[in-house]
């Protein structure tokens, strides 16, 4: 290895970075990116979520109206209705 006076500053970095994280213990944690960026904090997750929140709504809504126009629609089949016709007036 180089001698410590003749190392580049990315060479220097470099050893930085390793002796910081060869001491502590590697921890994979689940929604952590590699930056230590949560994934819930990030704007396009919370974009996603709130997408697909609007979509389950909106099919919670569709069902409801379509299944209130099927029983609209059945009840009607069931509900009698009066017609009165006459053939012939008498006075």
């Amino acid at each position: 290895m180089k001698e410590a006076e003749n190392l580049t500053r990315r060479e220097k970095n470099a050893s930085k970075f390793l002796k910081k994280h060869s001491k502590r213990r590697v921890l994979f944690r689940r929604g952590v990116t590699i930056s230590n960026r949560e994934w819930n904090k990030s704007e396009r997750t919370q974009e996603r979520k709130l997408i697909v929140r609007r979509r389950k709504l909106s099919v919670f809504f569709i069902s409801i109206a379509a299944i209130s126009i099927l029983m609209v629609v059945f009840l009607l089949q069931f509900v009698s209705r009066v017609s009165v016709t006459a053939k012939s007036v008498s006075k």
